[in-house]
Order: structure tokens, then sequence, then C-alpha cells
């Protein structure tokens, strides 16, 4: 999934995130990945909980969105898991 992000990353002006069902597998995997790499790759986690609430993780910091006022979202990949 990684990989199919990054090559589709061609905006500057973009922000570009994973998003993963919001588990402890899912949570692992993000948190392996080096802080270099995602602070270099401008990269964050979005993780979704069954009732729908979003929490966007970055390189060492959380925030929590609003998913119903998520300005222009432009899906390049879903993945059923």
């Amino acid at each position: 999934m990684l990989g199919e992000t990054l090559q589709r990353m061609d905006d500057r002006s973009a922000r570009y995130s994973i998003g993963l069902p919001s588990m402890r597998q899912f949570r692992g995997l993000w948190s392996r990945l080096p802080a270099l790499a995602k602070a270099r790759l401008g990269i964050t986690a979005l993780f979704v909980s069954a009732d729908g609430a979003v929490e966007e993780l970055e390189r060492a910091s959380v925030c929590n969105v609003d998913a119903n006022k998520a300005a222009d979202v432009r899906v390049i990949g879903v993945r059923n898991v």
C-alpha cells in the first residue's frame, strides 16, 4: 500500500495519508516505519475506528480529524482488509 501511494505522490501542495482500520496490527505496522522516512515523505496515517472516527498519526504527534469536514480528499487507492 505504501508503494502504491508513493508512486502517486505528484502534487507538491497535497497532504498524503494512508487510511487503515484502527487495529493493533495496523498501528504496529505504522509505528515500525522509521520516523525519518515519515518525515521525509511527509506522509501520515489515518486510523478509522468502527464508529467512523478518524485519528491522524504523524511522526510523533496525534490529531483528531472530523471526517465530515475533511477538505479536498482524493482517494488514490482502496484495499479491503
